[in-house]
């Protein structure tokens, strides 16, 4: 009972290898077959059902493509040689054993249930991702154990062996035959997509508190009840075969090669009359850091990971921008250009590195988490980001990005008035004064280097020009008596020297530090009349952060 256990829990990682199809390019083998191609390989017509004998050869057909690295043999290997090498790789195997022996096997419980119960694990009738998942790890995680003879360790061997003494030779091939007529006919009985279109898509998904199991796929944002745009976003990918590109192609990509095809729709549209009794919570923060991707999460270094860090986290890397404040973290991690800013294609880097993929050689954090060395990072291994935590699951990065989108989408009033509250300064005269550090930590060469920073910063994000610090330092000198120094607190004075320095606009400050945190508190202030424009307030962890932490006060303000 204790290996048949082993087997059930080890043999999750190789089902867990799914490529996201924005990473195609970095990984040109993760593909989608052409379901007719793979027909005409196999010498049949679009709609053409193979006798008995000729199933059992096609099965035969399958599991010499799948069974492991090769070179091109057959008209079926071609198919799959998606790089034109003349040998079916690693990744090309990858793709094949999803494609051919993945959940699409599930269809069987409707086209042969005969078959379905001979592979199901006792005392169960019909096929599940369970026995899925052991028959992945008899044929392809650990054959060097199972498909050599050896005595019978479960209940499901026992079955298999059909009254044996041993898994021998004999039963064994048994087995490939079982499991690999039972690809075959999942492949060419599935009913064809086109009939299953015959009922609307919008049809599927229901609105509402979540009752079906397509409908908890469907609730991406965790908040038990459908929205409408959930409602809409499953719809549209209950159509027609496409590549995964949401939260809820990622829910139902069965297959876990990135493309939703006809076998994940079929399935997908009959979880819709499959109840849940309860829909399952997510895990709630703070999370314990585990993985190294973990501790990229954790803003405040503090060992946890709390569920307002990972809305921080979101929103930093929501691909419409929806946050100015990134996380030094993140900041380090993925500013490839060093513009100490995160622009579309660094956030697309960072977001794919949060879910499962293929490791990247050249990437040293990749191979750091490829422990287990399969090629491949799976969700358990990234950890938070992708959902999986030390508490069990929790949102993924991807579907609380998803819910702040939805969010955002219900609320567009709100949205227009936060534009309203904008400032716009461009083509103003900006001159920095009175920046000043409540902390001894902080000398003049670091007040100074901040200041640059600012300037810099309201340049980029306010486009405004900026007085030049000898105006500046020139005026502050004639007025050296008078001010007495007095610029860092006096709102009047720092003004007088903006105005006569030639800026039509002053920004003051000062740095604070609180607990282990430093705070910059910014403040605009128009010369002509001494009003306050805006403020805001920004953090950093160390004077190391110090030009995020100003970015992020300037962004704050625009």
């Amino acid at each position: 009972m204790k290996r048949f256990l082993s087997i059930v829990l080890a043999s999750l990682l190789l089902f867990s290898c799914a490529s996201h199809p924005r990473n195609r390019s970095a990984s040109p083998a993760f593909f989608h077959p052409d379901a007719i191609k793979v027909r005409e390989a196999f010498g049949l017509g679009v709609d053409q059902i193979p006798d008995g004998q000729r199933m059992n050869q096609i099965g035969r057909s399958i599991w010499a493509l799948c069974r492991n690295v090769h070179p091109v043999r057959s008209s079926l290997d071609l198919v799959f040689d998606n790089n034109h090498d003349g040998r079916i790789d690693k990744d090309e195997l990858r793709v094949a054993r999803g494609y051919l022996y993945g959940s699409s096997l599930l269809s069987l419980n409707d086209v042969d249930p005969a078959l379905a119960q001979q592979m199901a694990m006792p005392p169960r009738t019909a096929l599940s991702q369970d026995d899925l998942r052991v028959w992945d790890e008899y044929l392809f995680a650990k054959p060097q154990i199972f498909l050599v003879p050896h005595a019978l360790g479960n209940n499901f061997e026992r079955k298999l062996a059909g009254g044996a003494q041993s898994f021998d030779g004999k039963v064994i091939q048994s087995a490939l035959d079982l499991v690999s007529r039972g690809a075959a006919e999942a492949f060419l009985k599935t009913r064809p997509l086109a009939s299953a279109s015959a009922i609307p898509a919008s049809s599927w998904v229901a609105r509402g508190p979540v009752k079906s199991q397509l409908q908890a796929y469907a609730n991406t944002s965790g908040t038990g009840v459908v929205s409408e745009q959930e409602g809409r976003i499953a719809d549209d990918a209950l159509k027609a075969p496409h590549p995964v590109k949401t939260a809820f192609d990622r829910a139902i990509d069965f297959s876990s090669f990135g493309f939703i095809d006809a076998s994940d729709i079929t399935i997908a549209r009959r979880a819709a009359f499959l109840p849940v009794a309860k829909v399952q919570a997510y895990a709630k923060g703070p999370f314990p850091v585990v993985t190294k991707v973990d501790a990229l999460l954790d803003i405040d270094g503090d060992g946890v990971v709390t569920e307002d860090e990972l809305q921080i986290d979101a929103q930093a890397l929501s691909p419409d921008g929806s946050s100015s404040q990134i996380p030094p973290k993140l900041l380090a991690a993925f500013n490839l250009n060093g513009d100490g800013r995160l622009d579309a294609n660094e956030i697309e880097r960072a977001l794919e590195f949060f879910r499962p993929h293929p490791v990247n050689p050249s990437n040293a954090l990749d191979v750091a988490l490829d422990e287990k060395k399969t090629g491949f990072l799976s969700q358990d291994e990234i950890g938070i980001g992708a959902g999986h935590t030390a508490k069990g699951r929790t949102q993924s990065l991807d579907e609380r990005i998803q819910a702040l989108r939805l969010a955002a989408e219900n609320a567009p009033k709100q949205t227009a008035v936060f534009s309203q509250k904008h400032i716009n300064i461009t083509g103003k005269k900006l001159a920095v004064v009175g920046l000043t550090s409540t902390t001894k930590n902080i000398g003049q060469e670091d007040l100074d280097g901040t200041t640059t920073f600012l300037e810099n910063a309201f340049v980029n994000v306010g486009s405004v020009s900026i007085v030049d610090r000898s105006d500046i330092d020139k005026v502050m000198s004639e007025l050296e008596l008078q001010l007495s120094g007095a610029v860092a607190t006096n709102d009047t004075n720092a003004v007088k020297v903006g105005k006569l320095s030639g800026a039509d606009i002053i920004v003051t400050g000062t740095i604070s530090l609180v607990g282990k945190k430093y705070y910059l508190n910014v403040r605009l202030i128009t010369v002509d009349t001494g009003d306050i424009l805006g403020s805001s307030v920004a953090s950093a962890d160390s004077p190391d952060g110090f030009l995020d932490m100003c970015q992020q006060a300037a962004a704050k303000m625009f």
